[in-house]
């Protein structure tokens, strides 16, 4: 689960990044990855940066804050992953990383 492991590598950095970015979508994404950073922080799931070379997400994230262009259909599905993955946790389902 590749998607599941850049959400928690990168939940907190894109929380605090959204905001940044105008638009509906980026405050929406950075609701859900605000509610999931906090949910890992509870359940004591830190993220790892063993083996990571960086983040699609933050690189995006960073451009659109420089540039003003954000590609809001990415933000969208984004935000469907982290909320999907919220849903899972709330049924009791703990994602594997690999």
């Amino acid at each position: 689960m590749d998607s599941v492991k850049k959400i928690i590598n990168n939940g907190v950095f894109i929380a605090a990044l959204a905001p940044l970015i105008k638009g509906i979508e980026a405050s929406d994404l950075a609701t859900a990855a605000r509610v999931f950073a906090n949910i890992l922080a509870g359940l004591g799931i830190k993220p790892s940066l063993e083996g990571f070379e960086g983040c699609e997400q933050a690189q995006l994230l960073i451009t659109w804050i420089k540039t003003g262009n954000a590609d809001a259909a990415k933000m969208r599905e984004w935000t469907a992953t982290i909320w999907a993955t919220i849903d899972d946790f709330a049924h009791g389902k703990i994602p594997k990383v690999e």
